[in-house]
């Protein structure tokens, strides 16, 4: 099997980029607080609380304060868990 870095130059050229509609933000929810009707795309558990990525109209709505907003793009390539980032 090729090397993840030897793929590099394949991987690179086969990748297709999609923009999502819409704003995406970061928001941090206190330990224990519920995220109800957000619909996070992403969470990432920590001691001090959930992070989320979520879409910035629903945080908005819910009294969040986003902390990054931010475009979601996603990459669309085959590859495999050796190829890192893709």
């Amino acid at each position: 099997m090729p090397s993840p870095i030897s793929r590099l130059p394949q991987l690179l050229q086969n990748m297709q980029p999609i923009l999502h509609d819409g704003v995406y933000v970061f928001v941090t929810l206190a330990a224990g607080a519920a995220a109800v009707g957000l619909e996070p795309v992403a969470t990432f558990c920590e001691e001090e609380g959930m992070t989320m990525i979520v879409e910035e109209g629903l945080a908005l709505r819910a009294g969040l304060t986003p902390l990054l907003r931010a475009a979601w793009i996603t990459l669309r390539v085959h590859s495999n868990l050796h190829a890192v980032g893709l």
